[in-house]
């Protein structure tokens, strides 16, 4: 596991879950991630409740997302995601790789 230092940033706005519930937001970051051999960053909110990603519909816009239901693969860019975890902990994100 490499471990990279990642500021975390301010953010203001509310957010609410799907269900109505406030998410508690802790800030903002921008996360380096690969994506098919290709480096890439995405504006990540940090959330110390939510433990999954969350792709906001700015992101599945910007980067042509096909989600197929039948197949569970969801597709970025035309390429097909390979999903790898990360971790926030206050100013740090473990990437495993």
């Amino acid at each position: 596991m490499v471990r990279k230092n990642i500021s975390l940033l301010p953010f203001k706005q509310r957010v609410w879950a799907a269900n109505g519930s406030e998410i508690l937001i802790a800030g903002r970051a921008i996360v380096p991630f690969k994506l098919e051999g290709r480096d890439t960053t995405v504006e990540a909110l940090v959330a110390p409740d939510v433990e999954e990603v969350m792709l906001g519909i700015d992101f599945l816009r910007s980067h042509k997302c096909v989600w197929d239901f039948d197949s569970s693969k969801l597709y970025i860019d035309g390429r097909p995601a390979i999903a790898y975890l990360c971790f926030l902990y206050l100013n740090k994100v473990f990437l495993p790789f």
